[in-house]
């Protein structure tokens, strides 16, 4: 019966509460489709080391970010694969360069990446077509986003005509999602072609990518490797992915103004969320002594509130989740990265529950005290 008198009363007043299903959904998708922005720019700082599965990586001193690495000889390459503890190690190479657009002439900055794609340290680039591996080593080989075939001036897989570098490339594979956060875009190779577009020494490289062996310690595997390579620098995974992204946190203003946006939509959202709901619960007051009059208890004026509050909630968060959605599929086509993972969202729609919860407290206290002779009150 509560239940149902609750949908009622909704029924009754649809035009006020539509104005509070959409004032708490816009709240709600602002504060999601901003947090996305923050995370998604959080993820791009370290795409390239992120998307290889290696425990440890090999660099030369000092080292500051990712993007920014002197050459070593790759002679440190055979020391690390006889190391005790090490099961696979793949040589990396990844500098910027510039790549010229086929038929405009045209130059974008591109950052080269290079490794051995069979050396047997997973890495998550490129997609299903046949022995790409192969063909990543074909001369001028490369892969590309697909995200970036227009800005590239690429239309098709096997298309030549850009230059890497100086040197002939052509795309033979698409990459997924691997967009960089700067204005350069991702050319991914084997280590050879790589050497050949950065027009480095045929033994240099950047870095090695170690995957240890199973139930080997990582910190132990990482020690016997410094013993063994004094003049190179060695990082676990976590405090290599650390070190780029605080580097590029600290040298740019991009993610302090993205976490103050997001902070921002959160904080005022909550704040919209909690009046929305306060005035319509307080405006009630006079229904719930009535109520209360008529012989209702506390428990039963609680139930009806909570019921509204529900519907209204779960309205909201179904039309904030639509909108979302179609955010996404409008930033899948563009460079911008909208990244949520399940917790953000979790806590996000959590926040306004709680706004709506703390809206209603101080009426449900005030009907608590109120005498149902109130009702009666001229």
């Amino acid at each position: 019966m509560l239940i149902r008198t609750g949908l009622a009363i909704l029924a009754h007043e649809r035009p006020k509460y539509a104005g509070a299903v959409l004032g708490t959904a816009i709240s709600l998708f602002l504060m999601l489709l901003l947090s996305g922005f923050y995370f998604g720019f959080r993820r791009d700082i370290t795409i390239v080391p992120d998307s290889f599965d290696a425990d440890l990586w090999v660099s030369s001193r000092p080292l500051l970010t990712f993007d920014f690495a002197a050459p070593f000889d790759d002679l440190a390459w055979t020391t690390a694969l006889s190391t005790p503890g090490v099961r696979a190690t793949t040589r990396v190479v990844a500098a910027f360069t510039r790549w010229r657009i086929p038929g405009a002439g045209g130059m974008e900055s591109v950052q080269v990446l290079g490794f051995d794609p069979d050396a047997g340290v997973r890495a998550a680039f490129g997609d299903d077509v046949p022995d790409l591996s192969s063909r990543m080593r074909a001369d001028g080989g490369v892969l590309i986003d697909w995200k970036d075939t227009r800005s590239l001036g690429v239309a098709r897989l096997d298309e030549f005509g850009a230059e890497v570098g100086g040197r002939s490339a052509r795309p033979v594979g698409w990459l997924k999602n691997r967009h960089l956060f700067n204005a350069a875009y991702l050319v991914v190779t084997d280590v050879d072609n790589a050497r050949r577009h950065l027009r480095l020494p045929a033994n240099a490289i950047h870095y090695l990518a170690v995957k240890c062996a199973p139930g080997a310690d990582p910190a132990a595997v990482a020690a016997a490797l410094r013993e063994r390579l004094p003049e190179l620098q060695v990082h676990e995974a976590a405090a290599f992915h650390d070190l780029t992204q605080d580097y590029w946190a600290d040298r740019t203003g991009i993610e302090p103004m993205l976490f103050l946006s997001m902070t921002l939509s959160s904080v005022v959202g909550f704040m919209t969320v909690f009046l929305t709901f306060f005035l319509l619960t307080s405006q009630k007051l006079s229904v719930f002594a009535a109520m209360k009059a008529l012989g209702a208890s506390t428990a039963d004026v609680g139930v009806l509130l909570w019921v509204q509050l529900a519907v209204v909630f779960a309205s909201a968060t179904a039309l904030a989740g639509a909108g979302l959605y179609a955010a996404v599929l409008a930033f899948a086509d563009t460079p911008i990265s909208v990244v949520l993972p399940p917790p953000v969202v979790a806590g996000g729609i959590g926040l306004m529950a709680l706004a709506c919860a703390f809206a209603c407290v101080p009426s449900l206290v005030k009907v608590a005290r109120t005498a149902p002779a109130e009702a009666f009150r001229t």
